[in-house]
């Protein structure tokens, strides 16, 4: 209880926070397989498109990568 005699759960929600209209559309959207399959394509080729570039500055392998790749190879 406060100075004014109310519990935590008896004053009003904050003014700052506005009323959900009763028109308001909330139920989630669903997404299309087809979207989802089209958008992992395209971020596939995207991946794909840079792999060149990867190899080319990876080869050979410099620092501490061919340590790495054995530990990788070993597994």
């Amino acid at each position: 209880m406060d100075a004014a005699g109310a519990t935590p759960g008896d004053r009003d929600s904050p003014a700052a926070l506005p009323a959900v209209p009763a028109g308001a559309d909330l139920a989630p959207r669903v997404v299309p397989m087809r979207w989802v399959a089209l958008l992992c394509l395209l971020t596939f080729l995207v991946y794909l498109a840079f792999v060149p570039q990867i190899i080319r500055y990876s080869s050979p392998p410099t620092g501490d990568q061919p340590f790495y790749l054995m530990d990788t190879l070993s597994l």
